[in-house]
C-alpha cells in the first residue's frame, strides 16, 4: 500500500514490511492482549489475516512477559503477529528469534524495549503518540489496510480499531485525535462510523435517563450525580416526556429537540451549581455511533461495546469477546452479555481486565473460530450542541 492511500502515511511503509511477511507465512500465530484494546486488535487482525487466506491460530495473554514468550515459542510457529503488546517485551522477542524460535510482527503502540525487529510497527517509532494518538487496534487497523488485496477493502474494520481506542481512553478529552481521526474519517466514508457532538455521558444507547444521568460520575452534578431521586425529579420538571407508556425511555430515544433540551438543562444546572467551567465542558463531547449495530444495544455506542468486552476478558472468556469481535450476534454476544450483567452486579460502577490467561482460539482462514480448552457526521448537531454549551458557561463563539 502506497503512503497516500494508508490512514497514517506515517506508519506505511512499516505496514506494508509487516503485510508482506506475513503473506509468506504458511501459518501465523495471532497473539493478543487481553483488553477491549487487545480484543479489538485481534478481531482487526484475525479478520485481515482471513480475508488475506492466511491460515492462523489466536491466543491471548493478560500478561506478556518471558514464560509467555517461552509458551509462545513452544507452539512452533515460523511466524508470529503479536498485537497490543510485543514492543515493550522486544529484548526476549529478539532473544527467541535469535534463536530461531519464530520470526515477530508487532503491531503495538506501547514503549518500544531497547531492542528491535525488521516487522515492527509501532506509532512511537515515527513520533507518533501511541497514549492519545494511536491505540493497539489502531496499530492492528494499519496493518490491515496493508493486508488488502487488490480488490479488497478493509474499512469496515475501522469500526473495531475505534473500539479499541475508546476502551484505551484514548478520547479522554471528548474526542479522538491524531491519527486515529484518520481512522474515524475511514469509517464514516465506509459508512460504518457516525460521528457528532452529543452529551458524554455513558450509556446513552442502553440506560434509562434517570440511571443516565444519575451514574454519571465523571462531572459530578450536585443533586444529580449518585442520586437516584434528584435525578428523576430533574427530569419531572423538563418539557420533555421523559417516559413512555410507562417506562423510562434512553437517551437514543430521544429526538434532537428533546436532547438539546435535557443538555441544555443539565448545563444550567451545572453551572448554577458551581461546577467549574472546564468540567461543564467535558459535558459535552464527540459520539462515535457503529451504525450497522441494532440501535439501543451494548455494540451501536462505542464506549458500551469496549466495556462489554472488557467484561468478557475479566471472567476469562477472551474467547466470546472475540467472537463478538468477529461478528457473532447469537450465542457469544448473549453469552458477553450474561457475563457483564454479572460484573455489574461485583461492581455496578466500573469494569477491569482479567487476571488471568484467557483461552486459546483456533481460527482459519476461512474467519471460523472454536474455542480451545477452558460515520456520517452531523454538522448541524453539531452546531446545535455546541452553542448550547456557549450559551450554559457564557462563553462567546
Amino acid at each position: 500500500m502506497a503512503a497516500a492511500d494508508s490512514p497514517v502515511p506515517a506508519l506505511a511503509e512499516r505496514a506494508s514490511a509487516c503485510a508482506a511477511r506475513l503473506r509468506a507465512a504458511d501459518r501465523v500465530l495471532l497473539a493478543s492482549h487481553i483488553d477491549a484494546d487487545g480484543l479489538t486488535s485481534a478481531g482487526i487482525a484475525s479478520t485481515a489475516l482471513a480475508r488475506a487466506g492466511i491460515d492462523h491460530e489466536v491466543v491471548f495473554e493478560k500478561q506478556l512477559d518471558a514464560a509467555s514468550i517461552a509458551g509462545i515459542a513452544a507452539r512452533e510457529f515460523d511466524v508470529v503477529l503479536f498485537t497490543d503488546f510485543g514492543s515493550g517485551q522486544l529484548d526476549v522477542v529478539a532473544a527467541h528469534e535469535a534463536a530461531g524460535d519464530f520470526v515477530p510482527v508487532i503491531a503495538d503502540h506501547h514503549q518500544p524495549a531497547a531492542a528491535d525487529t525488521e516487522f515492527h510497527l509501532n506509532p512511537l517509532l515515527e513520533g507518533i503518540d501511541g497514549a492519545s494518538e494511536l491505540s493497539g487496534a489502531g496499530a492492528s487497523y494499519v496493518l490491515a489496510r496493508a493486508l488488502e488485496g487488490p480488490d479488497g477493502d478493509n474499512r469496515d474494520l475501522a469500526a473495531l480499531a475505534v473500539v479499541g481506542a475508546v476502551g484505551d481512553m484514548q478520547d479522554a478529552d471528548g474526542e479522538l485525535v491524531g491519527a486515529n481521526e484518520a481512522i474515524v474519517a475511514d469509517g464514516v466514508d465506509a459508512g460504518v462510523i457516525e460521528a457528532r457532538t452529543d452529551l458524554d455521558l455513558y450509556g446513552r444507547q442502553t440506560r434509562p435517563l434517570p440511571k443516565l444521568l444519575e451514574y454519571a460520575s465523571d462531572v459530578r452534578i450536585p443533586g444529580i450525580s449518585n442520586d437516584e431521586a434528584g435525578a428523576v425529579a430533574f427530569l419531572s420538571d423538563l418539557d420533555v416526556d421523559a417516559k413512555r407508556d410507562g417506562e423510562w425511555r434512553r437517551w437514543v430515544d430521544l429526538d434532537g429537540d428533546e436532547r438539546q433540551t435535557v443538555a441544555s438543562a443539565l448545563m444550567r444546572r451545572a453551572v448554577s451549581s458551581g461546577v467549574p467551567a472546564d468540567r461543564v465542558d467535558a459535558l459535552v463531547g464527540t459520539a462515535y455511533t457503529l451504525v450497522d449495530e441494532a440501535s439501543g444495544t451494548e455494540l451501536r455506542d462505542v464506549s458500551e461495546f469496549s466495556t462489554l468486552l472488557n467484561a468478557t476478558a475479566r471472567y476469562d472468556r477472551a474467547d466470546v469477546g472475540l467472537a463478538v469481535c468477529l461478528g457473532d450476534r447469537g450465542d457469544a454476544l448473549a453469552e458477553a452479555r450474561r457475563l457483564l450483567r454479572t460484573h455489574r452486579r461485583n461492581s455496578p460502577r466500573g469494569s477491569s481486565g482479567s487476571r488471568r490467561k484467557a483461552s486459546p482460539t483456533r481460527t482459519t482462514s476461512s474467519g471460523s473460530t472454536r474455542a480451545r480448552g477452558s460515520a456520517r457526521r452531523s454538522s448541524v448537531s453539531s452546531r446545535g450542541w455546541r452553542s448550547a454549551r456557549r450559551r450554559s458557561t457564557g462563553r462567546s463563539p
